[in-house]
């Protein structure tokens, strides 16, 4: 009987996640690195939001978490950092998972030009 559960990640292809947050992208993502993936192959907004502006610690009844800095002031830098990270390594013929919830087509558009334009395979997940 199939698994179709299963997803395979093919060589020479680069992913765009896709889902609404705490949908499982990044736990997903995560589960790849234990499995052997290059934890440089994946480009998160969040992630650098964070690295250039920092978050704020918080509690509520879900317990101890955390609000990031700069979502109306910096979205601009932090893309381009996102767009220069990725053409870094499609120069070098690396692979690239975009961790971004990237809902509906014209929120991966940036994503999915950048691979065009590298001529280089991508799968929405």
């Amino acid at each position: 009987m199939e698994n179709n559960n299963t997803i395979t990640i093919l060589p020479n292809t680069c992913y765009i996640m896709s889902g609404p947050p705490c949908s499982g992208k990044s736990t997903f993502l995560k589960s790849l690195i234990e499995q052997g993936a290059d934890p440089a192959a994946i480009v998160c907004p969040d992630t650098i939001r964070e690295h250039i502006l920092g978050a704020k610690p918080f509690v509520d009844d879900n317990g101890i978490g955390k609000s990031l800095y700069g979502w109306y002031y910096e979205s601009d830098t932090v893309f381009e950092i996102v767009k220069a990270t990725i053409k870094a390594r499609l120069s070098q013929g690396l692979q690239v998972f975009v961790d971004a919830t990237s809902l509906n087509d014209s929120a991966r558009k940036l994503y999915a030009e950048l691979f065009s334009s590298f001529n280089t395979p991508f799968q929405v997940l």
